[in-house]
């Protein structure tokens, strides 16, 4: 299985990657991948992806969002957020989950599940 984690600061997302990898006890066959992200370019995620985090800080990121789901039905996309105000977009978006930020554990784990992973 192979999970992106993309956008928000390198804190963030290295902090999302080593909650993921707790979760999947470091599964040899889990490849995580961390990619900074500018507003105005395209989300960099391979086909071989399952699982999009994408960390939303600004609405143009969910526009980028938009075309990411559009492009790549197979892809489940979990937005995190700190605000609740994406929400709703996000759930327009066919978002698979919303995950507010600080999240826990279990938050994190429900995004995978809703997402197909089986833990």
């Amino acid at each position: 299985m192979n999970i992106a984690i993309v956008g928000g600061t390198d804190e963030k997302r290295s902090e999302l990657e080593q909650l993921i990898s707790s979760i999947f006890n470091m599964r040899e066959s889990l490849k995580i991948v961390s990619y900074e992200l500018d507003e105005q370019e395209k989300i960099p995620i391979s086909e071989n992806i399952s699982i999009a985090f994408i960390v939303v800080e600004s609405s143009k990121i969910l526009h980028r969002v938009k075309d990411l789901i559009e492009s790549n039905s197979e892809l489940s996309a979990v937005i995190v957020s700190k605000s609740p105000d994406y929400a709703l977009e996000s759930i327009r978006l066919n978002a698979k989950y919303y995950v507010l930020y600080p999240y826990e554990r279990k938050e994190i784990e429900e995004a995978l599940e809703r997402s197909g992973v089986i833990l």
